[in-house]
């Protein structure tokens, strides 16, 4: 596509909100960004930015052509992977957008069995939250999502789902790890280690505590699952999230994690969903088969235990 260099500054511009970012992500010169994106303008003859001090904001003919341009990337994305595939090459990239838990341990090992298959196929993974999963491949930054079923709306098609209950991580030698269930409530009479202020459970607590007139401030908040393992370990306090991100630690002993009661919280599930209205292109859709397959391995594991 000859205009696929041009289309894709408009992308990054339009996206980032500053030249200079998008020539960075380019690895080009600013200049080179801002001529062509003067020239695009000349061609079309609108201004598709209002230029600021801080940046730059996209102007009402800009909103429009950013839909287009979206649209047309991803299409020219695969049908160039499509013609790779057919040449034999098996090129690609593939674009995840995954909660944080999943990329930890569960998404790179499919990630290395699926390079065993298919080496020349490239990656992006990014660590996002469930609202940011929606928007990445809502926007066409991602190709695949890795989200919670039940934050998944509309315009999305889920492809496979398995169990991911919620539930307390402690050290090996906590009072909680022989527990078969635990609440919320029992939780909160321990330390508390949390996934930030605005982890996904920490809303649920909240509200549990107020209910019942408590206040707890957590011994600590972290955004990085490798601290979080090292003060669990070091029997710090008691962590809300799933088993995915802590496998290996479980399976070590080191680190038990216990269902939470609550059945709003130990029924809740993963589920993997591309857009609705988009065609994947080849390695993105020969990897969501992947995905598939183990989220289905995940699923049995479930049952059988």
């Amino acid at each position: 596509m000859m205009h696929a260099s041009v289309l894709r500054y408009f992308r990054e511009v339009a996206e980032r909100g500053s030249i200079r970012k998008a020539a960075d992500a380019l690895y080009v010169a600013s200049s080179a960004v801002n001529r062509q994106i003067l020239k695009l303008e000349d061609e079309i003859g609108v201004p598709l930015f209002e230029r600021l001090p801080t940046g730059v904001r996209l102007t009402s003919a800009g909103k429009r052509l950013l839909r287009h341009v979206r649209d047309t990337l991803n299409d020219f994305e695969r049908v160039r992977s499509e013609i790779d595939d057919l040449r034999g090459l098996k090129t690609g990239s593939v674009r995840i957008a995954c909660l944080i838990g999943l990329l930890a341990e569960f998404l790179p090992r499919q990630v290395v069995d699926f390079h065993r298959l298919y080496p020349g196929v490239n990656f992006q993974l990014s660590s996002c939250g469930p609202e940011q999963a929606n928007e990445e491949v809502a926007a066409g930054r991602a190709d695949i999502g890795i989200n919670f079923t039940d934050v998944i709306y509309g315009g999305f098609t889920l492809l496979a789902e398995a169990p991911a209950p919620q539930g307390a991580l402690v050290a090996a030698g906590h009072p909680l790890a022989s527990q078969d269930r635990v609440s919320l409530m029992d939780c909160a009479g321990y330390p508390l280690i949390l996934w930030s202020e605005a982890g996904p459970l920490t809303p649920y607590l909240r509200s549990a505590l107020k209910a019942n007139d408590l206040d707890a401030t957590p011994r600590a908040l972290c955004d990085s699952l490798e601290a979080m393992k090292h003060l669990l370990r070091a029997n710090m306090g008691v962590a809300l999230f799933s088993r995915f991100g802590f496998e290996s630690d479980i399976a070590a002993g080191e680190i038990a994690h216990i269902p939470f009661s609550e059945p709003f919280l130990a029924d809740r599930r993963v589920g993997v969903f591309v857009p609705a209205n988009r065609k994947l292109a080849i390695g993105p859709a020969m990897f969501v088969e992947h995905l598939c397959t183990a989220f289905a391995d995940i699923a049995k594991t479930d049952q059988g235990s």
